[in-house]
């Protein structure tokens, strides 16, 4: 009975000494008990054969794949040949695609996922695999494939997951591709749960899109609106809607939510205007949880905004007596300065004594930031800061010392230019590399004619594979497009810059434009408009102006020529270049097939009689002249 009870608990009770007879045979290789066979009772001997059955009919059929085991199968191999050898190998349809699907989204394979996505249609494969390929889509930053695939989803397959992949792809901030198709997931045939719904509202809120915040407040549910409160107050309060970010706050139940009272109070730190109502928030706050740092930092700021020098002389008498916080004293220090009175900035920093740590520095140094004309005084304590341990690689006093020169340039004193040299040796040699503080370089020596220095600084950057963001890229082309020198690196910058970028606007690409146009490298020209894609149509006429201002008149006519539509501006602008090119007979065409089509402007006429000015057909400027009100109307 005794040894059957044990067997059915699948317990085997083993003596102490066969124990130390087992660890003898183990470490002893010639103890005869290493040729002895151990009995087993009943239920481990089935449960072992058991196992070698199950072990035996899944040999045949694995059932784990890896995805790096598919990236080494997709080497030198079609897309039917990569299936073909992984069935061979025993693994089960839904792994292979499911592996398949994941190793295309995680590498942006978005030719190879079209390819497989064929294959797999083809095949006719479990339907609930799709779901992964919407995922690859989403991943891959392919929206449209994306939706395609979710519709030839049956609605008994739909995974409600695949929200949160879309949500993702559209609220990515990092990459931008944030489209104005927010409203099809939105209208979808299936309710967002609560992480979708977060999703969404931060994309909402990550590009201020007041209007599709409004479609996502609609589908939140009564049960989760609570939850969901601090979310919507910051996206309300991001797109300066602060009636309805009180609403959400009072018909939430979260008057006693700390984290809604501190994105609220955030809010109107943020807006003039809204002082009163960011100091009751604070109230409450501190009545719930004295001494937050967070909630002393907003209100301070929303004194410093609206300039209001009696609020926050109010909340420095109420820090001394309640609170004693370094950070929240650094707060003060630059809001003082913000409000215009560094001398009491000053005053307070020099009361931290022995107290005062890099942090404090970098907070006076953005006080002397904020005024132009303390260039000396802040120099001197740079000077300190960096002879402090750790302070020649803080990125809070190198910022701090490279936008005050920021405000402060251009400059001409002697002095200061050899200060700004010793600060860009000093940057030489440190060992941050942030593309933020390279913009705000990138800028300060493009006002000082010295952007071979800043050149360097964000080579380093680039050359150790850290991604700039479109800040930094921003400025970096409008730095070029200031200084006008040859730009022999403009190609592979670019090509750069789209491999950080998935999504880049018009905005950043009209900046790259201008800056090879001024350089006069129609090559990169042609570069940006292989990479232009959807936005070639909105640019086409800065393409225009760039190839002509880089002397390639034939590219520039031609891509003029494909235009559909031309407005005043591009017909004027086309009969300029004409102009500027001494093509007057091509000029006079254009003018010509401009008045068929649309009525010229003063600014035409005016282009058209320089036009004939230059081929000295002054008979012609004064026809143009004397008839100008009755034909055009300018």
């Amino acid at each position: 009975k005794r040894r059957k009870m044990l067997a059915s608990r699948h317990v085997f009770p083993i003596s102490r000494e066969t124990q130390r007879r087992t660890c003898n045979v183990r470490s002893d290789p010639i103890s005869p008990l290493r040729f002895t066979k151990i009995v087993q009772p009943p239920s481990i001997r089935i449960a072992s054969s058991v196992r070698h059955a199950s072990t035996q009919q899944t040999s045949t059929q694995k059932s784990f794949l890896s995805i790096d085991f598919v990236e080494q199968t997709k080497k030198d191999k079609t897309p039917t040949q990569v299936v073909d050898s992984l069935q061979s190998l025993g693994y089960s349809p839904d792994d292979i695609w499911q592996a398949i699907f994941s190793s295309c989204g995680r590498d942006k394979d978005i030719t190879g996922l079209n390819e497989f996505r064929d294959i797999f249609l083809q095949s006719q494969g479990n339907p609930s695999l799709l779901n992964r390929l919407v995922t690859s889509y989403a991943k891959c930053e392919d929206l449209d494939q994306a939706h395609d695939v979710y519709d030839m989803i049956p609605l008994k397959n739909r995974d409600p997951t695949i929200f949160n992949s879309l949500a993702n792809a559209y609220g990515d901030r990092v990459t931008g591709k944030v489209e104005d198709r927010l409203h099809d997931i939105i209208m979808m045939d299936s309710t967002p749960d609560v992480h979708v719904i977060r999703d969404l509202i931060y994309a909402c809120r990550s590009r201020s899109d007041h209007v599709n915040l409004k479609k996502v407040h609609a589908l939140i549910r009564p049960q989760s609106q609570s939850e969901l409160a601090a979310p919507l107050i910051a996206a309300y309060t991001a797109c300066n809607d602060m009636d309805t970010a009180y609403n959400v706050f009072r018909y939430t139940n979260t008057q006693h939510d700390v984290v809604s009272l501190a994105m609220l109070l955030e809010g109107c730190a943020k807006i003039p205007g809204q002082l009163q109502s960011a100091f009751n928030c604070f109230t409450q706050i501190e009545s719930i949880l004295p001494g937050n740092e967070t909630a002393w930092r907003s209100i301070i700021q929303a004194c410093a905004i609206n300039s209001d020098h009696v609020a926050l002389n109010q909340l420095w008498q109420m820090y001394q007596q309640h609170v004693r916080r370094r950070e929240i004293h650094h707060a003060f220090i630059q809001a003082y300065a913000g409000c215009g009175d560094i001398s009491l900035a000053k005053l307070l920093f020099d009361q931290m004594g022995s107290s005062q740590n890099l942090a404090s520095y970098a907070a006076m140094l953005n006080a002397y930031a904020s005024r132009p004309g303390y260039t000396n005084d802040a120099m001197s304590l740079f000077a300190k800061a960096i002879t402090s341990p750790g302070g020649i690689n803080d990125i809070r006093i190198l910022s701090a010392i490279f936008t005050l020169w920021n405000i402060n340039a251009p400059i001409s004193d002697p002095d200061q230019i050899q200060d700004l040299s010793d600060c860009l040796n000093i940057l030489s040699t440190s060992q941050i590399l942030d593309p933020h503080l390279a913009a705000i370089v990138i800028q300060v020596c493009a006002k000082t004619n010295r952007l071979a220095d800043g050149q360097k600084y964000l080579d380093r950057i680039l050359a150790s594979d850290i991604h700039c963001d479109r800040k930094t890229w921003m400025a970096v082309w409008n730095a070029h497009s200031i200084s006008g020198g040859y730009l022999p690196w403009a190609s592979p910058m670019i090509e750069r810059m789209v491999g950080d970028l998935i999504s880049i606007d018009a905005e950043l690409w009209r900046s790259v434009l201008n800056a090879c146009a001024s350089n006069g490298d129609r090559y990169a020209v042609h570069k940006c408009a292989e990479h232009l894609g959807f936005l070639s149509r909105d640019l086409s006429q800065d393409l225009v102006e760039a190839l002509a201002q880089c002397g390639d008149y034939e590219s520039a006519l031609s891509r003029w020529n494909t235009e559909r539509m031309h407005t005043t501006h591009s017909w004027n602008t086309m009969m300029a270049i004409m102009g500027n090119f001494k093509r007057i007979d091509d000029a006079i065409q254009v003018f010509e097939r401009f008045q068929t089509r649309s009525r010229p402007d003063a600014l035409s006429i005016a282009i058209m009689m320089h036009a004939y000015a230059q081929s000295r057909r002054v008979d012609a400027v004064i026809d143009i002249f004397d008839h100008m009100e009755e034909r055009y109307h300018p």
